[in-house]
């Protein structure tokens, strides 16, 4: 099979036409300590740089941290784009929607835009405005309405979604939002959970450390011991008994043996995490999520959903679907995560994240820095997946991942990708 990522250009680029925005999100990496980004335009001619891959390029996203629609030479560069891609290509934006206009959508449909993403996080207005500051309910819906009413009516193809970040706040609101979306014609919905890139929104996560394979094993573990009598969830009573009866010794025998299970199987498995999980709340999303499956499948409409737990199997989109990211200066980066310098609390302590940028398209064209061995050899590097998973180990937090300047982590691997939840399937982006 082949392996897209080492192919000689890229299949997917994401161009951040501007980091300029109109709204003040809360859970927006903008407004985060730490945050290294400048608010600036992608330079037009920098456009020249991507001409010689564009045949190659099977979607282009034209967003990043910021509002597309305050980037003036949107048409343009989407005329670039349609121009040099394959017939049938991608060429899209995720928007917040409060700048809609039909002139504005007409000028955009006529000049080859074939896929767009309204936010939408909730149906009531506060919810939504404490998430969306400066923005409203009706603004987004009436995005989504202008844009399916324009498409048919200039005769377009236009596959057009939402996005809806699930947080504490909002998560019984995404079956409303999605029923509404529907009514209004979408095609797609995407939901992501929240990336805290603030302390004070690490309570808003819906989703723990544990990933699903270690919840499992730890799962089929306690139920087979239960059948003979031993409870191993009582671990963390007896284990620092200085005599033990023979139920308790049965019971650190169970969870030595599960532990080198999770070795051999190479699960990280923290057993004190897994017994603190809120199972309650885990089941009702769960639910939530099957009720929005069913809904979407009736509807014909894509769902793309998170895991409710951190997935064990680690996969990165980005890599293999052979994507690319330039920042708005130019600077090309190999994911969504190594995009931008900022702070996160994603495992619930403080990560500092810093951008890699293999070079620059104001002095190499894209397929020559896509092909430099460096780049060749930092994708390959991230798809072998030999970095451990950081959130669910019972050792973190430690200096390897938490320094300011990261290094290594503690299989010696060189790529920052150990501390990513990107790859454990909790975060989604338009693609």
């Amino acid at each position: 099979m082949e392996n897209i990522y080492l192919r000689e250009s890229p299949s997917k680029i994401y161009i951040e036409v501007t980091t300029r925005c109109n709204l003040n999100c809360s859970m927006c990496v903008k407004q985060a300590e730490g945050c290294g980004i400048r608010d600036g335009d992608f330079d037009l001619n920098l456009s020249r740089s991507i001409l010689s891959v564009l045949p190659d390029i099977n979607t282009v996203i034209l967003s990043g941290i910021g509002e597309p629609l305050l980037y003036n030479s949107l048409s343009p560069l989407i005329e670039i784009c349609k121009n040099n891609m394959q017939e049938g290509s991608r060429i899209g934006f995720q928007s917040n929607g409060m700048l809609i206009e039909k002139s504005r959508v007409r000028e955009l449909l006529n000049s080859g835009l074939n896929l767009v993403c309204i936010s939408v996080d909730a149906v009531s207005e506060d919810i939504f405005q404490q998430m969306r500051k400066g923005g409203n309910v009706a603004g987004a819906e009436n995005a989504i309405s202008i844009f399916r009413e324009e498409a048919l009516a200039l005769q377009k193809e236009l596959s057009l979604g939402v996005e809806f970040v699930i947080t504490q706040k909002n998560y019984r609101e995404l079956i409303y939002v999605l029923k509404d979306a529907i009514s209004r014609g979408i095609d797609f919905a995407i939901i992501s959970h929240l990336i805290p890139y603030d302390i004070s929104l690490t309570p808003l996560s819906l989703y723990g450390k544990d990933t699903d394979r270690a919840i499992d094993l730890y799962e089929r573990t306690r139920e087979s011991y239960l059948k003979k009598g031993i409870d191993i969830s009582r671990y963390f009573n007896i284990r620092w008994k200085l005599y033990h009866s023979e139920e308790e010794d049965k019971i650190r025998k169970a969870v030595e043996d599960m532990l080198l299970q999770a070795k051999e199987e190479k699960i990280f498995l923290n057993l004190q995490s897994i017994l603190n999980r809120n199972e309650k709340q885990a089941e009702e999303l769960k639910a939530i999520f099957s009720e929005a499956e069913a809904l979407c499948k009736s509807s014909g409409v894509e769902l793309i959903l998170p895991g409710v737990y951190p997935r064990g199997d680690k996969r990165c989109e980005f890599i293999e679907s052979g994507s690319v990211f330039i920042s708005w200066y130019g600077d090309v980066h190999p994911c969504h995560f190594l995009w931008h310098k900022f702070i996160s609390y994603i495992s619930g302590w403080k990560k500092y994240v810093n951008p890699i940028s293999f070079g620059n398209l104001k002095e190499n064209s894209l397929k020559e820095i896509w092909n430099k061995p460096e780049y060749i050899n930092f994708r390959k590097d991230v798809a072998l997946y030999e970095y451990p998973v950081c959130s669910n180990c019972s050792l973190a937090p430690c200096d390897y991942i938490y320094s300011e300047i990261f290094e290594q982590d503690c299989y010696t691997n060189t790529i920052p990708c150990c501390d990513c939840q990107w790859c454990l399937g909790l975060f989604n982006c338009l693609r």
